[in-house]
């Protein structure tokens, strides 16, 4: 008779630490809704594995695997407008204060570059990186794409405005936190993100990368998975390519 009371005791007690692990797991569990079928691996181990099946993927909040990989693009802003420039204005034009510290004329077909970003998959990110103050007629244009701009002030006349070191950092910790990135598209061809295109790979993800045939470093271009050349792309879209300089 005891043995039966001690052994009934024991059972009500097991049982209401199982409740209690399955009301805290209700409670700790992101994503997870109570009450519904889970299938995935238990929470609990020893006596309890494989008995939390009353629980289920949230469908409000399903998981990254399940989201079709998305487009992170990245414009080093002036590389590419410097780029144009000189084609049209001779080498070494934009670099001069006269050239580089005034209102620039509209030269990248951003529409286009857009569109080939997107033919990889949806855009989750449109970030640009430039000294903006002199690039306002940009304005339409960038505004229609929904582009991110970040503003970067050159420390100096004569110095870069740093907008390779801050857009490496900002892709490396985008691409670290944001798993349904599966694609990353970098505008420039500056061979200082070589070190990103390593650390992009190595992640998982497809590098291609956007830039003009004269100024693209050759290293650069063949440490993307893709290259795209500028003057490619206003072909195929039919646009004109600017005149050369004298």
């Amino acid at each position: 008779m005891r043995f039966r009371v001690f052994q009934n005791l024991t059972t009500a007690r097991f049982k209401a630490s199982h409740q209690s692990r399955i009301r805290t797991a209700d409670r700790t569990r992101p994503g997870l809704v109570p009450g519904l079928c889970f299938s995935g691996s238990a929470l609990a181990t020893g006596p309890l594995a494989g008995t939390q099946t009353h629980l289920r993927e949230n469908p409000l909040n399903p998981p990254l695997r399940d989201a079709k990989p998305s487009v992170a693009l990245y414009w080093d802003f002036e590389n590419l407008h410097a780029s144009l420039s000189e084609a049209r204005l001779g080498e070494g034009s934009y670099g001069k204060p006269d050239g580089r510290f005034r209102t620039q004329e509209p030269l990248i077909e951003v529409q286009a570059i857009v569109e080939l970003a997107a033919s990889f998959g949806p855009i989750a990110i449109n970030r640009a990186y430039c000294n903006w103050q002199f690039f306002g007629r940009y304005r339409d244009v960038l505004l229609q794409n929904a582009m991110e701009l970040i503003q970067l002030f050159p420390p100096g006349a004569s110095t870069k405005n740093g907008a390779d070191i801050r857009l490496c950092l900002d892709a490396a910790d985008d691409i670290a936190r944001h798993t349904h990135i599966g694609t990353v598209v970098i505008v420039s061809g500056d061979s200082d993100f070589m070190p990103l295109a390593q650390k992009i790979r190595a992640g998982g993800r497809t590098l291609v990368g956007i830039g003009t045939r004269a100024s693209t470093n050759r290293h650069w271009a063949r440490s993307c998975n893709t290259f795209r050349y500028y003057e490619d792309l206003m072909e195929a879209a039919g646009v004109a390519a600017p005149p050369a300089a004298d």
